[in-house]
């Protein structure tokens, strides 16, 4: 699972503590550094 954050974003926060909490892995993805792309959009 990947997912896309704004580091600022306290739901992001949560959301982030919640999968580390619950030991589920993920990707983290700031979205001021790596922007999504179109098809990446797209594809959600």
């Amino acid at each position: 699972m990947t997912i896309i954050c704004y580091p600022r974003c306290t739901t992001c926060k949560r959301a982030v503590a919640y999968l580390d909490q619950s030991g589920i892995a993920y990707e983290y993805r700031d979205i001021k550094v790596d922007n999504p792309t179109a098809e990446e959009l797209a594809d959600l």
